[in-house]
């Protein structure tokens, strides 16, 4: 038994002074992306950290003209429960708004359409789904 005691203070030494080791000081994050409401419609602006927005790597492409239409990748549409198409527009830097499109056609990997982002606005092509599930909570 004697032998086992230098042991057991030994022990207990270490575990008393374990806790005393760990740092109890709080570490407050930022969150990766906040919203606000959109006054006057069911919709959030969402707004990414840079970290989250290269996580994520948000890629943009500008609205161009064609034909008469507007057009932009099909990678940037959101069809939702509706039957409506959105798109998520760049409204500043990080942050983002999701835009009504009207009469929608795809052709060629393109989304043609009458009304919607005029041309030259950037639209959300990657990451499209991820700001779509932050901003009305699906997938949470």
């Amino acid at each position: 038994m004697r032998r086992r005691l230098p042991t057991l203070v030994a022990a207990s030494l270490i575990v008393l002074a374990v806790p005393a080791c760990r740092d109890n000081s709080t570490i407050e994050l930022e969150p990766p992306a906040t919203k606000v409401e959109v006054e006057g419609t069911d919709r959030y602006r969402v707004t990414l950290t840079p970290q989250a927005v290269e996580r994520l790597d948000i890629q943009t492409a500008d609205v161009t003209e064609t034909e008469g239409h507007l057009a932009i990748t099909s990678d940037a549409l959101i069809l939702d429960t509706n039957g409506d198409f959105w798109v998520y527009v760049n409204v500043e830097p990080n942050t983002y708004e999701r835009a009504a499109l009207e009469s929608v056609r795809e052709v060629d990997g393109q989304a043609l359409y009458a009304g919607g982002p005029a041309a030259g606005t950037p639209v959300v092509y990657v990451g499209v789904a991820e700001l779509y599930g932050e901003e009305t909570g699906v997938g949470k």
